[in-house]
Protein backbone atom coordinates (compact mmCIF):
# COMPACT_ATOMS: atom_id res chain seq x y z
CA UNK A 1 0.00 0.00 0.00
CA UNK A 2 1.30 3.78 -0.47
CA UNK A 3 1.81 5.93 2.19
CA UNK A 4 0.40 9.83 2.49
CA UNK A 5 3.89 10.71 2.69
CA UNK A 6 4.92 8.46 -0.70
CA UNK A 7 1.68 9.74 -2.14
CA UNK A 8 2.92 13.66 -1.80
CA UNK A 9 6.13 12.69 -2.76
CA UNK A 10 4.59 11.28 -5.93
CA UNK A 11 2.79 14.83 -6.32
CA UNK A 12 5.54 16.32 -5.77
CA UNK A 13 7.56 14.81 -8.40
CA UNK A 14 4.78 14.79 -10.93
CA UNK A 15 4.02 18.29 -10.19
CA UNK A 16 7.35 20.22 -9.98
CA UNK A 17 5.38 22.13 -6.69
CA UNK A 18 6.04 21.89 -2.80
CA UNK A 19 2.79 19.46 -1.30
CA UNK A 20 3.15 22.03 1.26
CA UNK A 21 2.73 25.03 -0.33
CA UNK A 22 0.44 23.87 -3.18
CA UNK A 23 -2.98 25.40 -3.51
CA UNK A 24 -4.72 22.56 -4.48
CA UNK A 25 -3.29 18.49 -4.10
CA UNK A 26 -4.93 15.46 -5.79
CA UNK A 27 -3.58 12.53 -3.99
CA UNK A 28 -6.78 9.99 -5.30
CA UNK A 29 -6.23 7.14 -7.43
CA UNK A 30 -2.95 6.16 -6.21
CA UNK A 31 -1.56 2.82 -7.24
CA UNK A 32 -1.15 0.91 -4.82
CA UNK A 33 -4.08 2.24 -2.86
CA UNK A 34 -3.78 4.72 0.14
CA UNK A 35 -4.40 2.27 3.02
CA UNK A 36 -3.79 4.53 6.05
CA UNK A 37 -4.47 8.30 6.83
CA UNK A 38 -1.36 10.09 8.95
CA UNK A 39 -0.15 12.80 10.46
CA UNK A 40 2.15 13.56 6.87
CA UNK A 41 -1.62 15.36 5.75
CA UNK A 42 -0.85 18.17 8.49
CA UNK A 43 1.61 19.24 6.23
CA UNK A 44 -1.25 20.54 3.32
CA UNK A 45 -1.88 23.92 5.36
CA UNK A 46 -2.08 25.62 2.01
CA UNK A 47 -4.76 23.24 0.58
CA UNK A 48 -7.09 25.38 -1.02
CA UNK A 49 -9.34 24.88 -4.51
CA UNK A 50 -8.05 28.37 -6.31
CA UNK A 51 -11.15 28.16 -8.49
CA UNK A 52 -13.57 28.51 -5.73
CA UNK A 53 -11.44 29.82 -2.96
CA UNK A 54 -12.29 26.53 -0.97
CA UNK A 55 -9.61 24.53 1.18
CA UNK A 56 -9.81 20.94 -0.76
CA UNK A 57 -8.20 17.85 -0.17
CA UNK A 58 -8.92 14.59 -2.69
CA UNK A 59 -8.39 11.38 -1.55
CA UNK A 60 -11.04 9.93 -3.65
CA UNK A 61 -10.52 6.48 -5.20
CA UNK A 62 -7.73 4.47 -3.06
CA UNK A 63 -8.75 2.11 -0.06
CA UNK A 64 -9.04 4.13 3.27
CA UNK A 65 -11.17 2.28 5.77
CA UNK A 66 -10.88 4.91 8.85
CA UNK A 67 -10.75 8.12 9.80
CA UNK A 68 -8.71 8.89 12.68
CA UNK A 69 -6.70 12.34 13.92
CA UNK A 70 -4.88 12.56 10.31
CA UNK A 71 -6.51 15.79 9.70
CA UNK A 72 -5.84 17.88 13.22
CA UNK A 73 -3.42 20.16 11.82
CA UNK A 74 -5.41 21.46 8.30
CA UNK A 75 -7.48 23.95 10.34
CA UNK A 76 -8.48 25.75 6.64
CA UNK A 77 -9.91 22.38 5.47
CA UNK A 78 -13.57 22.83 4.21
CA UNK A 79 -13.88 20.29 1.46
CA UNK A 80 -12.65 16.42 2.06
CA UNK A 81 -13.48 14.09 -0.84
CA UNK A 82 -13.18 10.03 0.08
CA UNK A 83 -15.65 8.79 -2.45
CA UNK A 84 -14.58 5.46 -3.56
CA UNK A 85 -13.15 4.37 -0.20
CA UNK A 86 -14.16 1.86 2.05
CA UNK A 87 -15.08 4.05 4.92
CA UNK A 88 -16.55 2.83 7.63
CA UNK A 89 -16.80 5.69 10.15
CA UNK A 90 -14.73 8.56 11.73
CA UNK A 91 -12.93 6.53 14.60
CA UNK A 92 -12.06 9.14 16.74
CA UNK A 93 -14.46 12.05 18.54
CA UNK A 94 -12.46 14.62 17.81
CA UNK A 95 -12.09 13.78 14.18
CA UNK A 96 -15.99 13.12 13.95
CA UNK A 97 -15.99 17.04 14.94
CA UNK A 98 -13.45 18.51 13.25
CA UNK A 99 -15.27 16.83 9.59
CA UNK A 100 -18.26 18.38 10.57
CA UNK A 101 -20.28 15.23 11.97
CA UNK A 102 -22.32 15.42 15.55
Amino acid sequence: MTTCAAAIKKFEEKTGETASDAKIVKLYCQIPPIAKLDSSLNNLAACERAAASRRHLQLSTNNIDKIGLAFTGLKNLKILSLGRNVVAGASHSRARGRLGRP
